[in-house]
């Protein structure tokens, strides 16, 4: 079956068309998009996307071109822009949150692609605008690996990628007209792009906040909580909103939270999900277009061990040495590289994710990165469950575990961490270390954990593992 016979697509996207102007004349008056107070209905969500198209075929854009959306444009302008690309039939390039002038040019140079700056209408189109129709199966979208473990990759995906991500995700999270998806990470990461279709699809609202930092009751994403039915988060965002006075009544109206990124502490999200926010544990990937596997609204407890159902339109396996294998309808298409596209798929289909895991009736279970794990006197370290322990202490809020030299056990574990309050490290760490993990694994240095660097493709999602091992190194031979 193609997908564009399949029934999970038929309602949005029949015969392998997205038909954005007639969802505009379906959902009409209802809100699709709020920012700064402002509602944007989908009437006019849709007007704006055809205005911006009108302007896209005056410059001569079609679909032989490769169009760089910046993030810093409004969220209203940046949604707008990006479906009249993908009708021109264009690849809109998603250029990262906090890019730096240098980045951003080599992205360009390295995509091939032009940046785009769409002008400020004062009066509207002497011409009716074009209807909107985008072909989903063909290149719609590249988005930049957070380049944690290595180089970011330029991820290609089309537009049947993102709705059968959305529809997956609908069958474990309902979505309805009425509902009001909270966007507090980077438009230009996968985690905040999904959510455009996951609302797009369900005829449901998506909330911008100038900021998702959840430092205190006046960050912005922070006041749009009572207005929320739904949330994504990092799972700092996670603990600054814990810590928020009266965090309960203004997420009262929360059907799911859902919660991603690396090392997700379990203990947290017990802590979360007891105190009565409906959390969902999620582990994705970009190369997937976000979610593969996430717990639901009131699983029980012990579900939070890391264990997630594998959702719809998504193939898992475990391969050779516990790797998790990836494939199904939401597999990206490839890899941007120059003039090509290089498929991230190898034998069988499948996608080697480069994560460990344990498969188990259905639930996955991931255990750490392949990469990441090295040896220590002989012993196998995994980072990901050192970082587990020291989240584990009430004043971690980050930590992220990597290898440092050492001249008698070749490599040894350092930290770095986020706190709360107190002293770097934590009095009191190594007692609370004690009854978690063996010895060797105990980080033997502690760092403060930087601010993601303003060159970091991805924002704010996600550390590089690899750049912070440099910098721990460095720091070491310094003092040395």
């Amino acid at each position: 079956m193609t997908a564009a016979a399949d029934p999970v697509l038929e309602a949005v996207a029949p015969e392998g068309v997205l038909d954005l102007t007639a969802l505009g004349e379906r959902y009409g008056s209802a809100p699709a998009l709020r920012w700064r107070g402002h509602t944007v209905d989908y009437r006019d969500y849709v007007r704006h996307a055809a205005e911006a198209a009108a302007d896209l075929a005056e410059a001569g854009v079609t679909a032989n071109h490769r169009v760089a959306l910046p993030a810093e444009l409004d969220p209203p302008t940046w949604a707008a822009n990006l479906f009249a690309i993908l009708s021109a039939g264009a690849l809109a390039v998603l250029l990262p949150a906090r890019a730096a002038p240098r980045e951003r040019d080599r992205l360009l140079e390295r995509t091939g692609a032009v940046e785009w700056h769409p002008r400020r209408r004062t009066a509207p189109p002497a011409a009716a605008p074009p209807a909107l129709r985008i072909a989903i199966n063909r290149p719609a979208t590249v988005v930049f690996t957070s380049g944690s473990s290595g180089a970011a990759k330029a991820v290609v995906h089309s537009a049947a990628n993102h709705l059968y991500n959305a529809a997956g995700s609908a069958a474990n999270i309902p979505l309805r007209p009425d509902d009001a998806w909270l966007v507090a990470l980077p438009l230009s990461h996968v985690a905040g792009l999904s959510i455009l279709f996951r609302t797009l699809g369900a005829g449901a609202c998506a909330l911008f906040a100038d900021g998702g930092s959840f430092r205190g009751a006046d960050d912005p994403a922070a006041r749009l909580l009572p207005d929320a039915t739904h949330v994504s988060l990092v799972e700092t965002q996670l603990r600054r909103l814990l810590q928020i006075p009266g965090w309960q009544e203004r997420t009262r109206r929360l059907r799911a939270a859902l919660i991603g990124g690396s090392a997700l502490s379990a203990a947290l999200l017990r802590q979360a999900r007891d105190a009565g926010l409906p959390v969902c544990a999620s582990y994705g990937c970009t190369e997937m277009a976000s979610q593969i596997a996430t717990t639901r609204p009131g699983d029980p407890a012990e579900t939070f061990a890391g264990a997630a159902p594998v959702l719809p339109h998504r193939r898992v396996a475990i391969g050779t040495g516990g790797e998790i294998l990836l494939g199904g309808r939401t597999l990206c298409l490839g890899y941007l590289e120059q003039e090509r596209v290089r498929p991230a798929a190898g034998a069988g289909g499948w996608f080697a994710s480069g994560d460990l895991g344990r498969l188990d009736g259905g639930r996955l279970s991931v255990t750490g990165r392949r990469d990441a794990r090295f040896i220590s006197g002989g012993e196998n370290i995994q980072p990901e469950e050192v970082e587990q322990a020291l989240l584990a202490h009430p004043a971690v809020l980050a930590a992220v575990c990597v290898a440092v030299p050492d001249p008698e056990f070749g490599r040894r574990p350092a930290a770095f961490l986020a706190l709360a309050s107190g002293p770097l490290p934590p009095p009191d760490i190594e007692v609370h270390l004690d009854p978690l993990l063996a010895r060797f694994k105990h980080p033997i240095r502690y760092f403060a954990m930087p601010a993601p660097p303003a060159d970091a493709a991805g924002g704010a999602i996600k550390h590089s593992r690899r750049a912070l091992a440099a910098l721990a190194a460095r720091a070491i031979s310094e003092s040395a």
